[in-house]
């Protein structure tokens, strides 16, 4: 089995079901599907799974500060962005802070591989990536 069979299978199904299960209950609403058109992250989703690209596509993420749950210890929630199509490799993806915020120190973070995925979080100020 090649890295990247062995990776396409790693981060397949099996391991968004496991995503979406630790999720839910966790008390996220779970998974959104992509078909090839931008997106806006929402504050409740978990996983976005691009499951079509015909062109590179940005996934706007809000004001940090808008996603984290204010409480004694600050909740943060954690997301997940995956390209299920197996097209990111020639139409990229591309996660987009807003408000001059930044993604590992940098304006955006691109998924340019076949089948990639990230995990990341925002501590209220800007988005890192835990992958």
């Amino acid at each position: 089995m090649s890295f990247n069979d062995f990776r396409k299978s790693y981060l397949g199904t099996d391991v968004i079901q496991e995503r979406l299960n630790t999720a839910s209950r966790l008390g996220a609403t779970g998974i959104t599907f992509v078909s090839d058109a931008v997106h806006t992250l929402l504050k409740d989703e978990t996983i976005i799974a691009y499951t079509a690209i015909t062109a590179p596509r940005i996934i706007t993420l809000p004001p940090s500060a808008t996603m984290v749950q204010k409480g004694p210890k600050n909740q943060v929630n954690s997301f997940y962005l995956k390209d299920q199509s197996g097209a990111a490799g020639t139409h990229s993806l591309t996660l987009q802070p807003t408000g001059g915020q930044l993604f590992d120190g940098a304006t955006s973070f691109v998924l340019n591989t076949n089948y990639d995925s990230v995990h990341f979080y925002t501590d209220g100020s800007n988005w890192f990536s835990l992958t």
